[in-house]
């Protein structure tokens, strides 16, 4: 399954599940709790295009459909 990324910063646009479980820094050496813990101690702002990059991932990234 694709997921696209809304924010990545080596210019990446597309990747899935089991490469950001793989490659991902955050995830690597962490089950599911450990990484929850991890990413709400970081208390990081929600990245700038949240609210286009959750309903095109919910739509496998076609943006022609989003309705206004």
């Amino acid at each position: 399954m694709a997921i696209y990324l809304g924010h990545d910063y080596r210019g990446q646009t597309v990747s899935s599940i089991e490469e950001e479980k793989r490659w991902n820094p955050r995830f690597v050496g962490r089950n599911r709790d450990e990484f929850i813990e991890f990413m709400n101690a970081l208390n990081l702002p929600n990245p700038q295009k949240m609210m286009e990059a959750v309903p095109a991932n919910e739509r496998c990234g076609n943006l022609t459909s989003i309705s206004a």
